[in-house]
């Protein structure tokens, strides 16, 4: 089963056990077998040729990733959830006290900072992240999307370091979303 940058739950859903132990197992950064093919064109003359860039690299804002899944909640239940001390403490880190009003600057208990830029309740928000040994922050953006009777997930950070860093927070949101999704089936009758 090949790894995907965007999750969409739909559809799949009898694999994600499968998906996530591969996810976990291919810790190293994966190319597709279009990704190989891109790095080595061979042109007319059968001289090999770079890419303009690998997957995930952008020409505006660096390395990015995003994981998305449609999941059976309505969106102010889903929202309340990540807003919430727990859903936090799944998708960010352990923060204290995190109210996500702009400009609240936040410390994680690894020593990650941050500040919140953007809350739009019930629809989105966007903080700056940037963990030890990060030379820049990150930027985090957690959407919401109603979808008929279910909600959209959607989880994006861009301007990150490298290809690993890509890599491992694909991997991280992919376990977020289960854990979230998990969360979910609990609290249903």
């Amino acid at each position: 089963m090949p790894l995907c940058d965007v999750s969409e739950r739909e559809g799949w859903k009898h694999n994600r056990k499968e998906h996530i132990e591969r996810a976990k197992v291919n810790q190293a950064p994966t190319l597709s077998f279009l990704d190989q093919l891109n790095m080595n064109k061979v042109d007319e003359i059968g001289m090999a040729e770079q890419s303009e860039r690998p997957t995930g690299l952008t020409k505006d804002v660096g390395f990015q990733i995003g994981v998305r899944w449609t999941l059976p909640v309505k969106i102010e239940d889903i929202w309340q959830l990540l807003t919430s001390r727990e859903g936090v403490n799944i998708w960010l880190g352990k923060a204290d006290n995190l109210d996500f009003y702009k400009s609240e600057k936040y410390q994680l208990a690894d020593g990650t900072i941050g500040e919140v830029r953007v809350f739009s309740p019930i629809s989105h928000l966007r903080i700056t992240y940037q963990p030890p040994g990060w030379s820049r922050p990150s930027t985090i953006q957690v959407r919401v999307i109603p979808k008929e009777e279910k909600t959209v997930i959607a989880f994006h950070q861009e301007h990150l370091p490298g290809l690993n860093e890509r890599e491992e927070r694909r991997i991280f949101y992919v376990e977020v979303l289960d854990k979230l999704e998990h969360i979910i089936s609990r609290s249903k009758p």
